[in-house]
């Protein structure tokens, strides 16, 4: 009898000492503004994402805003909450290869996994569920965050046409991470390209032109 009253005793302490449920409306969510001028809001829903242990936080994309091409440490478990959010992986920031989920959607970023994603025609909510401390890895960081999601197809077709030069005759004689890898100014690019011309490119002076502008504006020199 004693030994049952002392487990009763024990247990009654068990449950004085559980914490307390947590309930947070949407109303109540706490967002911050990222630095950076993108728009992108953040908010910590549970736990501290810059710390070990389990982190739940929110992630608001305003209309037309993509992150530019990045991974984490971490696994991260992602549910759409609002919007359609659009997703891809890789090494290029290509929009319009992206897969779109709806709200209610989950997708798991797998640590190290090289990804960009964001919205398109609205803004779009992500819940995020991880173990931090958590990461951020910028692949090209001198070209920002984040980027519009929808370009000027003129553009992108002209930028898509210097990437095959860079593939199809740069590359022939260097690596791609020597030419990734090297950031100069559009003079210095130019130069670059016209002695790769004069020793058999054979670029037209529209390409060298076109190949000049895309090296400086993704490779170009920091500040």
């Amino acid at each position: 009898m004693k030994s049952l009253v002392l487990i009763a005793i024990a247990l009654g302490g068990l449950a004085l000492a559980q914490e307390p449920v947590v309930r947070i409306t949407p109303e109540q969510v706490t967002w911050v503004r990222d630095t950076d001028g993108s728009g992108v809001e953040r908010a910590t829903i549970s736990g501290d994402p810059t710390k070990p242990g389990l982190y739940v936080i929110q992630v608001k994309f305003p209309p037309g805003t993509m992150s530019l091409n990045h991974f984490h440490p971490e696994d991260r478990h992602v549910t759409v909450l609002k919007g359609t959010w659009y997703t891809g992986t890789g090494d290029e920031f290509l929009p319009d290869k992206t897969i779109p989920l709806k709200p209610g959607s989950y997708m798991k970023h797998p640590a190290g996994v090289h990804h960009f994603d964001g919205a398109k025609d609205e803004e779009v909510i992500l819940r995020i569920v991880g173990l931090g401390p958590t990461g951020t890895t910028r692949l090209r960081p001198e070209l920002g965050n984040y980027k519009k999601a929808v370009e000027d197809p003129a553009k992108a077709e002209l930028d898509r046409t210097a990437k095959k030069h860079i593939d199809g005759i740069c590359s022939t004689c260097h690596t791609a991470t020597l030419i990734t890898d090297t950031q100069a100014t559009r003079d210095e690019w130019l130069d670059i390209v016209m002695r790769m011309n004069s020793k058999g490119a054979g670029l037209s002076e529209i390409d060298v032109q076109l190949l000049t502008d895309y090296l400086s504006k993704n490779y170009g020199k920091k500040p």
